[in-house]
């Protein structure tokens, strides 16, 4: 091939370049002034919309019209952002074939000196001079479009999505793709760690983690709904965790920009017992208000309460309050702040850190912070936490939820057992295991259903309206979606069929649990409500109204329920005689 035809060859790459650059500069301003005039009106709209639906609870038409404009809503605001990374990327890709053409046009082009012979010459010159010029207007175009797109969205307020145990770790203070474990006291004491069959089965008598146990948990529900409220007390740091209880032990953490610890209270009678504090870090991370620096819930067994902080900062403490190990884990930056709760699995410890830079699923020995496993992988952020499912012989399976794809790994290795690019949007919620398969709903992607070992769903459904903080549970075939904007949605869980639909005149923050046999939710205005699962329809069997914000999830143990207010207020509720 010789150098004139490589030359025009270049040159026309650069004015195909370059055209597109221009045509998409402009779709790119024409999609950011359409959303910057739309979006936020339609907020406000749903906004003032919902605060009517305890006005016209019996008006079906209102209720089923608020619905779909939601869902519009929300279909809409993932769709822009969507594209304007997808915009993003295009820019960047039209740049490189830009700059790959001019590189063309510089290595094959004659530039020896030639006397002008003409109107030939001065046509060519003149060509050129259209060439750069061109080019420098599209590159002003593409870059002033990036710009005020740019600027436009971080200018947008934050969508208010605490992460799902309240939910959202931050700066490191080290350049290691690991974390580095420290052990601060000796390990005689310890328990030793049972099988995880044996180990799961333990801990369903208490409410050791995120949502309580992973097997179904053992723990009563009050006498009766006739609720009173036995003590109450206050949480020194405040945080969006929520209580988790071993034997007669509570424990939770709280953080601020100043400091961050773990606290241990009396479940008789809300004493505290002790506190344990980290460590102060070089660099805070950057949090939003509605996260903060403690939002993933702790785990805790027989030996240890283990608590992630925003900072990246993870500490294990025995049940007096002595810290037995920390470690640092790296590069915590995340928008919002790190949210996902870990899960303790016998002797391991999984954390989903789906950072901005890289995304990795972590596998430590809870009793000495050490690395099992790693695994990196090319995801996405996320603020949800991992699930553990148990297949039929016993082999143990990890559900993770990304912003782009939903993952399963072995629990013993880490190693990824299968992916589906199914999810988008931002995914706080995570997943609930029914009947030997993964369950799961977010907004802005898909309400799903998984078998532990196979990428291809069960089913989908994506016309309803879907959780963005609450996640999803699943009784009697029936999953449930606790919903943000106040509705309660049921699917079939054998086919996503919708069942039925229930509207509250607030939202849900707080994931639902399951105990005896019951669905517990709170939703936002702090109203309890006691569910019994149907695949018929909604049945409300009791609520107390706790008058108090409530975000966290609550914990049940030994007959009380245990509730952490959004006024950092640690409530104890019991059966009144």
């Amino acid at each position: 091939m010789n150098r004139s035809l490589l030359y025009h060859l270049s040159r026309n790459l650069c004015l195909v370049a370059l055209a597109f650059l221009l045509l998409l500069g402009c779709l790119l301003a024409a999609e950011s002034q359409r959303a910057s005039k739309a979006l936020p009106g339609t907020e406000v709209i749903i906004a003032d919309l919902r605060g009517q639906i305890g006005e016209k609870s019996g008006d079906q038409q209102f209720v089923d019209s608020l619905r779909d404009l939601d869902l519009l809503y929300r279909q809409t605001y993932f769709r822009h952002h969507d594209r304007m990374n997808l915009g993003r990327i295009l820019a960047a890709a039209g740049l490189f074939a830009f700059l790959a053409g001019a590189a063309g046009m510089a290595i094959t082009g004659d530039y020896a000196l030639r006397k002008p012979s003409g109107a030939a010459t001065a046509a060519q010159l003149q060509q050129n001079t259209y060439l750069r010029h061109g080019l420098a207007a599209a590159m002003a175009v593409v870059m002033v479009a990036l710009v005020i797109t740019t600027i436009r969205d971080a200018s947008q307020p934050q969508r208010q999505t605490p992460p799902a145990d309240a939910p959202r770790p931050g700066a490191a203070e080290t350049a290691s793709s690991q974390a580095a474990a420290t052990k601060t006291i000796p390990l005689a004491d310890l328990v030793p760690v049972l099988p995880l069959p044996e180990a799961l089965a333990r801990a369903a008598n208490f409410w050791p983690g995120f949502r309580g146990s992973i097997l179904p948990n053992q723990n009563r529900l009050p006498a009766n709904w006739n609720l009173r409220t036995a003590w109450s007390t206050k949480v020194p740091l405040p945080g969006y965790n929520s209580p988790v209880i071993w034997e007669n032990r509570i424990y939770l953490t709280g953080g601020d920009k100043k400091e961050r610890a773990i606290f241990c209270f009396s479940l008789e009678d809300g004493s505290l017992l002790w506190t344990c504090k980290a460590d102060h870090v070089a660099k805070l991370p950057t949090v939003t208000d509605d996260t903060g620096y403690a939002a993933p819930t702790a785990v805790v067994d027989d030996n240890s309460v283990i608590a992630v902080f925003a900072t990246g900062q993870i500490i294990a403490a025995d049940h007096q309050g002595n810290r037995r190990w920390t470690s640092q884990m790296p590069d915590q930056e995340i928008s919002y702040g790190y949210a996902a709760s870990p899960l303790l699995a016998g002797d391991t410890l999984v954390l989903q850190h789906d950072m901005e830079k890289q995304q990795t699923i972590l596998g430590l020995d809870p009793l000495t912070g050490n690395i099992r496993w790693q695994t990196t992988r090319p995801a996405a952020t996320s603020w949800s936490s991992p699930t553990l499912l148990l297949t039929a012989d016993g082999f143990p399976v990890i559900f993770t939820a990304g912003s782009a794809k939903a993952e399963a790994f072995d629990l013993t290795t880490g190693k990824q057992l299968w992916e589906n690019e199914c999810l988008g949007g931002e995914v706080a919620t995570s997943a609930f295991v029914y009947q030997g398969n993964f369950y799961f709903a977010n907004a802005g992607t898909v309400a799903i259903a998984f078998e532990p070992l196979s990428p291809t769903p069960r089913w989908q459904n994506h016309n309803v309206p879907m959780p963005d903080v609450a996640s999803p549970v699943a009784a009697e075939n029936t999953m449930y979606l606790f919903t943000s904007g106040g509705t309660v949605i049921g699917l079939n869980a054998s086919t996503g069929e919708e069942l039925f639909e229930e509207n509250f005149d607030n939202g849900f923050y707080s994931s639902p649990v399951i105990v005896g046999g019951k669905i517990i939710a709170v939703n936002l205005d702090g109203k309890l409500i006691v569910v019994t699962p149907s695949s018929e329809r909604f049945i409300l069997e009791a609520e107390h109204d706790l008058e108090k914000s409530v975000v966290a999830i609550p914990a049940f143990a030994q007959g009380r329920i245990i509730i952490r207010t959004v006024d950092n207020q640690l409530l104890c509720l019991e059966a009144a005689p």
